[in-house]
């Protein structure tokens, strides 16, 4: 009897002892599981990412930064260019040759092609205006002349009532050779509105500081007390409707300085005018 239940009990204790291994083969198992998944997970977003750079990195030499450039086309336009962009047809003069009154041959002026100039006048390339009171200046007006019939388009720079340039330097008598203008003491120039030396007769010198008074043109301060899309302000665009036709002055460019371009009705009548030439780009008769 008592060497049945010593066999029973041994064989009890044995049968214990091999359900505890199993438990820590299970542990280790899941936990070598789980380093393999974390481990796969690391090398494929690993993978991912180096992809990633390499796609981005293509085209970095192809993309361009807008910025640069967009802050440099609004300063020119808000203020003016600055004394080292030369080639900035928006450039004027930081200095004019004042043929009115030679005592005084070097005169500090400024751009005029700018919003700001428009506001306060002429802007040196400082940044800084000529005066500080907004709008006071006479700007460009335009000079109606009856000269023996003949209707004559010229414009006053200083506000004296005194024309200082002309629409068609071609034909109009006061720009031809043998007027001598009581001032200059020769014809008038034609009308510029590019005072860069290179849209000049002597491309070493701006508008302003030409030497030849045939070819100067006299200075001006646009700070007028209004706002319109003319000879003042060239940034400014107008737009409406005439007689059911739309009529468009673009920015930087003024139509009405080149009537021989166009005709009066648009129909087409002159050489090169009309709907053939040069009114489409700012009228439309459709």
């Amino acid at each position: 009897m008592r060497s049945t239940l010593t066999s029973n009990r041994h064989t009890l204790h044995t049968g214990h002892s091999r359900h505890g291994g199993a438990v820590i083969i299970v542990v280790l198992s899941l936990l070598s599981l789980m380093l393999f998944l974390g481990v796969f997970f690391f090398e494929y977003a690993q993978e991912e990412q180096n992809s990633s750079e390499y796609f981005s990195g293509i085209n970095n030499a192809e993309v361009v930064n807008p910025e640069p450039y967009l802050e440099e086309a609004m300063q020119q336009i808000i203020v003016g260019p600055k004394s080292s962009r030369t080639e900035s047809v928006l450039r004027n003069a930081d200095t004019r040759r004042d043929n009115y009154d030679l005592a005084f041959p070097n005169y500090d002026f400024g751009n005029v092609h700018s919003m700001l100039a428009h506001t306060l006048g002429p802007i040196r390339s400082t940044g800084s205006p000529l005066d500080v009171i907004p709008h006071n200046g006479p700007g460009v007006q335009i000079v109606y002349v009856n000269d023996a019939g003949q209707l004559w388009v010229r414009f006053d720079h200083d506000g004296d009532g005194v024309p200082d340039s002309v629409l068609d330097p071609m034909n109009d008598p006061v720009a031809q050779t043998g007027y001598s203008d009581a001032r200059t003491s020769a014809p008038l120039p034609g009308f510029a509105i590019n005072f860069h030396p290179f849209a000049q007769q002597d491309s070493t010198l701006d508008a302003f500081n030409q030497t030849d008074p045939q070819y100067w043109t006299a200075p001006f301060a646009p700070d007028t007390d209004y706002t319109h899309a003319d000879l003042n302000s060239l940034f400014l665009a107008h737009e409406e409707t005439i007689n059911g036709r739309r009529v468009l002055v673009p920015s930087f460019h003024r139509p009405v300085l080149f009537p021989a371009r166009r005709d009066s009705d648009g129909a087409g009548g002159n050489a090169g005018g009309g709907n053939a030439g040069f009114a489409n780009i700012y009228t439309d008769i459709n």
